[in-house]
């Protein structure tokens, strides 16, 4: 049974998938001429890849896939990183808060405060 959020959730995989199939019609339409040379984002670094075997591209398919899975990855893995970061960061005495007249203020550590070193994480 649909629900509102299942109804959400196909909407914004439409908008995406409309995005991305446009952008490789886009680019698979465009001249060489028209083409920056030496383009190195992912798109076309997938476009360009050919089968070892048949030498034959990506279908639009296949390329929404890749791209998207690498979009969502690299999301998700900058989110775990950031989490990780800020939790062993507020494990740190002293950092980012202020007890006792130590702390930050104005980009500057006060005397009191002990700096995060990379033992400490």
């Amino acid at each position: 049974m649909p629900t509102r959020k299942s109804a959400r959730l196909k909407r914004a995989i439409g908008t995406l998938d409309r995005f991305v199939y446009e952008t490789i019609a886009q680019r698979r339409a465009a001249s060489p001429a028209d083409a920056p040379s030496g383009r190195t984002d992912l798109l076309a670094m997938l476009m360009a890849a050919r089968d070892e075997q048949t030498g034959q591209g990506m279908s639009d398919l296949q390329l929404r896939d890749e791209a998207v899975t690498n979009l969502i990855a690299g999301h998700e893995t900058t989110a775990n990183a950031l989490t990780w970061a800020f939790y062993l960061l507020s494990q740190i005495r002293g950092v980012g808060a202020v007890e006792g007249g130590t702390g930050v203020s104005a980009g500057r550590a006060h005397a009191n405060c002990r700096r995060p070193a990379a033992a400490s994480l």
